[in-house]
Protein backbone atom coordinates (compact mmCIF):
# COMPACT_ATOMS: atom_id res chain seq x y z
CA UNK A 1 0.00 0.00 0.00
CA UNK A 2 2.85 2.40 0.81
CA UNK A 3 4.38 1.64 -2.52
CA UNK A 4 1.23 2.58 -4.44
CA UNK A 5 0.78 5.78 -2.48
CA UNK A 6 4.42 6.77 -3.09
CA UNK A 7 4.15 6.00 -6.81
CA UNK A 8 1.03 8.11 -7.19
CA UNK A 9 2.54 11.20 -5.57
CA UNK A 10 5.91 10.95 -7.24
CA UNK A 11 4.65 10.25 -10.76
CA UNK A 12 4.03 13.96 -11.37
CA UNK A 13 7.46 14.93 -10.10
CA UNK A 14 9.10 12.11 -12.06
CA UNK A 15 7.43 13.30 -15.28
CA UNK A 16 8.51 16.89 -14.60
CA UNK A 17 12.11 15.77 -13.95
CA UNK A 18 12.15 13.76 -17.17
CA UNK A 19 10.83 16.73 -19.15
CA UNK A 20 13.46 19.05 -17.63
CA UNK A 21 16.19 16.56 -18.51
CA UNK A 22 15.04 16.32 -22.13
CA UNK A 23 14.84 20.12 -22.45
CA UNK A 24 18.31 20.55 -20.93
CA UNK A 25 19.79 17.89 -23.20
CA UNK A 26 18.25 19.44 -26.31
CA UNK A 27 19.37 22.96 -25.44
CA UNK A 28 22.95 22.03 -24.47
CA UNK A 29 25.60 23.06 -27.01
CA UNK A 30 26.67 20.22 -29.25
CA UNK A 31 30.19 19.01 -28.58
CA UNK A 32 31.90 16.45 -30.67
CA UNK A 33 34.83 14.29 -29.71
CA UNK A 34 37.08 16.30 -32.02
CA UNK A 35 36.15 19.64 -30.42
CA UNK A 36 36.82 18.22 -26.94
CA UNK A 37 40.13 16.79 -28.10
CA UNK A 38 41.15 20.11 -29.65
CA UNK A 39 40.34 22.00 -26.47
CA UNK A 40 42.26 19.66 -24.17
CA UNK A 41 45.34 19.16 -26.35
CA UNK A 42 46.11 22.78 -27.20
CA UNK A 43 49.86 23.31 -27.42
CA UNK A 44 51.90 26.45 -27.49
CA UNK A 45 53.18 27.62 -30.87
CA UNK A 46 56.81 26.86 -31.70
CA UNK A 47 59.00 29.44 -30.01
CA UNK A 48 62.75 29.15 -29.70
CA UNK A 49 64.74 32.34 -30.28
CA UNK A 50 68.16 32.06 -31.90
CA UNK A 51 71.29 32.37 -29.78
CA UNK A 52 72.13 35.91 -30.92
CA UNK A 53 69.44 37.37 -28.62
CA UNK A 54 70.99 35.83 -25.46
CA UNK A 55 73.95 36.68 -23.26
CA UNK A 56 75.95 33.45 -23.09
CA UNK A 57 76.41 32.24 -19.51
CA UNK A 58 79.64 30.55 -18.45
CA UNK A 59 79.09 26.82 -17.87
CA UNK A 60 80.81 27.01 -14.49
CA UNK A 61 78.37 29.63 -13.19
CA UNK A 62 75.25 27.75 -14.29
CA UNK A 63 73.67 25.49 -11.65
CA UNK A 64 72.54 22.13 -12.92
CA UNK A 65 70.11 19.94 -10.95
CA UNK A 66 71.56 17.22 -8.77
CA UNK A 67 71.17 13.63 -9.91
CA UNK A 68 70.91 12.40 -13.47
CA UNK A 69 70.75 15.25 -15.97
CA UNK A 70 67.99 14.96 -18.55
CA UNK A 71 66.05 17.68 -20.36
CA UNK A 72 63.01 16.91 -18.23
CA UNK A 73 64.87 16.86 -14.88
CA UNK A 74 66.34 20.24 -15.82
CA UNK A 75 62.90 21.59 -16.74
CA UNK A 76 61.46 20.33 -13.46
CA UNK A 77 64.29 21.89 -11.43
CA UNK A 78 63.66 25.25 -13.12
CA UNK A 79 60.00 25.10 -12.05
CA UNK A 80 60.82 24.21 -8.44
CA UNK A 81 62.55 27.40 -7.41
CA UNK A 82 61.72 28.65 -3.92
CA UNK A 83 58.59 30.78 -3.78
CA UNK A 84 58.71 34.24 -2.30
CA UNK A 85 55.87 36.04 -0.61
CA UNK A 86 57.14 39.42 -1.80
CA UNK A 87 56.31 39.09 -5.47
CA UNK A 88 54.03 37.18 -7.73
CA UNK A 89 56.06 35.04 -10.09
CA UNK A 90 54.90 32.94 -13.04
CA UNK A 91 57.21 30.42 -14.68
CA UNK A 92 56.88 28.70 -18.00
CA UNK A 93 59.30 25.98 -19.07
CA UNK A 94 59.39 24.41 -22.51
CA UNK A 95 61.46 21.52 -23.81
CA UNK A 96 62.04 21.42 -27.55
CA UNK A 97 63.95 19.03 -29.79
CA UNK A 98 66.75 20.55 -31.84
CA UNK A 99 67.69 19.61 -35.41
CA UNK A 100 71.07 18.23 -34.28
CA UNK A 101 69.48 15.69 -31.89
CA UNK A 102 69.95 17.82 -28.79
CA UNK A 103 67.25 19.34 -26.62
CA UNK A 104 66.63 22.97 -25.67
CA UNK A 105 65.05 23.95 -22.37
CA UNK A 106 63.52 27.44 -22.42
CA UNK A 107 62.50 28.87 -19.03
CA UNK A 108 60.71 32.23 -18.73
CA UNK A 109 59.97 33.91 -15.39
CA UNK A 110 57.55 36.83 -15.24
CA UNK A 111 56.52 38.97 -12.28
CA UNK A 112 59.84 39.69 -10.62
CA UNK A 113 60.53 42.01 -7.67
CA UNK A 114 62.17 44.54 -9.96
CA UNK A 115 60.34 47.53 -11.40
CA UNK A 116 62.56 47.65 -14.48
CA UNK A 117 62.98 43.94 -15.30
CA UNK A 118 59.65 42.36 -16.22
CA UNK A 119 60.97 38.92 -17.23
CA UNK A 120 64.05 36.73 -17.36
CA UNK A 121 64.37 34.05 -19.99
CA UNK A 122 66.99 31.31 -19.95
CA UNK A 123 67.82 28.96 -22.79
CA UNK A 124 69.79 25.83 -21.97
CA UNK A 125 70.85 23.44 -24.73
CA UNK A 126 71.73 19.86 -23.85
CA UNK A 127 73.60 17.36 -26.02
CA UNK A 128 73.23 13.60 -25.79
CA UNK A 129 76.61 11.92 -25.30
CA UNK A 130 77.58 8.29 -24.80
CA UNK A 131 77.34 8.74 -21.03
CA UNK A 132 74.11 10.75 -20.96
CA UNK A 133 73.02 14.36 -21.37
CA UNK A 134 75.58 17.17 -21.05
CA UNK A 135 75.28 20.95 -20.96
CA UNK A 136 76.10 22.35 -24.40
CA UNK A 137 75.31 26.04 -24.00
CA UNK A 138 73.36 28.32 -21.67
CA UNK A 139 72.24 31.90 -22.05
CA UNK A 140 69.79 34.45 -20.69
CA UNK A 141 68.03 37.63 -21.67
CA UNK A 142 66.00 40.25 -19.84
CA UNK A 143 62.56 41.62 -20.64
CA UNK A 144 62.38 45.31 -19.74
CA UNK A 145 59.24 46.85 -18.26
CA UNK A 146 60.02 50.47 -19.16
CA UNK A 147 58.99 52.39 -21.18
CA UNK A 148 57.01 49.43 -22.61
CA UNK A 149 57.84 45.74 -22.64
CA UNK A 150 60.76 44.83 -24.90
CA UNK A 151 63.66 42.39 -24.73
CA UNK A 152 66.98 44.08 -23.89
CA UNK A 153 69.78 43.73 -26.41
CA UNK A 154 72.44 41.20 -25.35
CA UNK A 155 74.91 42.77 -22.94
CA UNK A 156 72.65 45.67 -21.96
CA UNK A 157 70.58 46.26 -18.84
CA UNK A 158 66.99 47.40 -18.58
CA UNK A 159 66.50 51.15 -17.96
Amino acid sequence: MMMTKFKGRSAGWLGLAALATVVAACSAPATTASSVTEATTTTLPPYLPDWEVYDIVDDASFDLPTGELTPFSLAQSLLQEPETWECFRVSQVRVEALDDGGMAVLATKVGLCDDSVAAIEQRIDLTLTETGWALDQAGQRFGCARPEFAWAAPGTLCP
